[in-house]
């Protein structure tokens, strides 16, 4: 064989060599590769009843891919689509709270095809039936101001709202209002002695819809104000009242219903509120002023909208007793004797029997000499001479009032002084039959 011969057959060997390397691997086709990250993910739940179901395919040859979809129940996965050209479907309506398994075939357009694995997904659960109503269903004397409540409880913790159907016909056609956010609503402008009837149709924001049973309600018949509250005590103008006392006031009601108090109260022209919704017709208040007068008036409510306003009723408290300024002995007196009569004077603008404590002493310390005396006159013995005392009196009232007089003071007889200077002299003699003592 020529060497030109043996030369070409080298080069059409290896251009057949270069293109078996360049072209033959796209013609030996290899699987898809299994498809991932699904979405749903796996295991999720509270996922809608229509979902998109897609994921991630690819393949090693860079062929195009087709997919078969098959969604079920535990057990029994139906193909749902084939030959789907795109990575993402969304289903038929699927049933609320169950689970769904699912997988993808992925083929390639020379007959290969890869299965991948079942995920599944939980759908969104319903929200429950709506319960425990407030007015309790059927309930009767119901409020003409009610707030209506209820419970509901949603599986997936979804935020849910409301649709309140309301009124006195159960045949409802359109809620009084729609996507309310709490689980209570106050109606409005209830009529007295009337039944209606209200449901709930609870959301979940996902779809998921629940109506409630149809509940009823019957409202008070009209209501009667409480009687006006009377018979205060004190009574109306009274004086003399003692600084801690207990208001007391009758009222009722027409319809038997439980009634509870505010009590206004203070000073002619500053009536302010001092204690809402007492149970009791009757509070103490303690530590008023002496000789001041007041004013209260009582609010009485029966709990159905129903108030009644007692007049503006006023007293005065006790005066305390005023002391006068005429004593015996006057005050800075000398020469009192040593068992003086003390006098002094009260006056009392209620006209309470008056009694007094008296106290005396020398200098500062005073002592109680004699108490609960009934007469303002009170006779000291013993004192002695040429000494200043100081006294006082304590006056009270049989109401408990009691007032402090200033600290007086007298200065007692000082005895004569020893006689001296005798004449004729002491002892002197010689002295005439007839003389003058001096």
């Amino acid at each position: 064989m020529k060497k030109s011969s043996i030369a070409l057959l080298i080069i059409i060997s290896l251009v057949i060599l270069i293109l078996l390397v360049l072209f033959v691997p796209k013609f030996i086709n290899k699987a898809p590769n299994v498809p991932i990250n699904p979405n749903p993910k796996n295991d999720e739940t509270g996922i809608s009843i229509s979902p998109t179901l897609s994921w991630e395919a690819t393949d090693p040859n860079g062929d195009e891919l087709v997919y078969d979809i098959y969604l079920g129940k535990e057990g029994n996965l139906e193909l749902l689509i084939s030959n789907l050209a795109t990575n993402n479907y969304t289903t038929r309506k699927l049933e609320f709270g169950t689970t769904y398994y699912w997988k993808v075939v992925a083929k390639d357009n020379r007959g290969a095809e890869t299965e991948g694995p079942i995920w599944k997904f939980t759908t969104n659960y319903l929200p429950e039936v709506p319960s425990n109503p407030q007015p309790e269903n059927g309930a009767t004397n119901v409020s003409t101001r009610p707030i209506l409540k209820w419970k509901a409880i949603d599986r997936d913790g979804d935020k849910l709202i409301y649709d309140v159907y309301f009124g006195t016909n159960p045949n409802f056609k359109i809620p009084i209002v729609s996507n309310f956010e709490t689980a209570e609503f106050k109606p409005e402008n209830l009529e007295f002695k009337t039944t209606y009837y209200w449901k709930i149709v609870v959301k979940d924001g996902k779809g998921g819809e629940t109506e409630g049973p149809i509940w009823k309600f019957t409202t008070i018949k009209q209501n009667d104000p409480p009687l006006t509250p009377y018979e205060p005590f004190p009574f109306d103008g009274t004086t003399g009242q003692p600084i801690n006392i207990n208001l007391s006031w009758k009222s009722g009601d027409p319809d038997k219903d439980e009634l509870s108090y505010d009590l206004y109260f203070g000073i002619v022209g500053q009536l302010q509120k001092i204690a809402s919704d007492l149970k009791e017709s009757s509070y103490k208040i303690e530590n008023l002023n002496y000789g001041t007068m007041y004013n209260w008036k009582v609010i009485a409510k029966d709990g159905k909208g129903g108030i009644s306003e007692s007049p503006v009723w006023q007293f005065t408290t006790n005066y305390l007793p005023e002391i006068d300024k005429e004593i015996e002995p006057e005050d800075g007196a000398s020469g009192v004797l040593i068992n003086p009569m003390l006098k002094w004077s009260a006056t009392d603008r209620d006209g309470d029997k008056l009694t007094y404590d008296l106290y005396l002493g020398k200098g500062e310390e005073l002592e109680l000499v004699a108490k609960d005396l009934e007469e303002n006159s009170y006779m000291v013995e013993g004192l002695e001479n040429g000494e200043t005392y100081s006294w006082k009196i304590v006056v009270k009232d049989e109401r408990g009032g009691e007032v402090e007089g200033p600290v007086w003071k007298f200065t007692t007889n000082y005895l004569p002084e020893v006689p001296s200077n005798p004449s004729p002299e002491d002892g002197a003699n010689g002295i005439l039959k007839k003389v003058e003592l001096r």
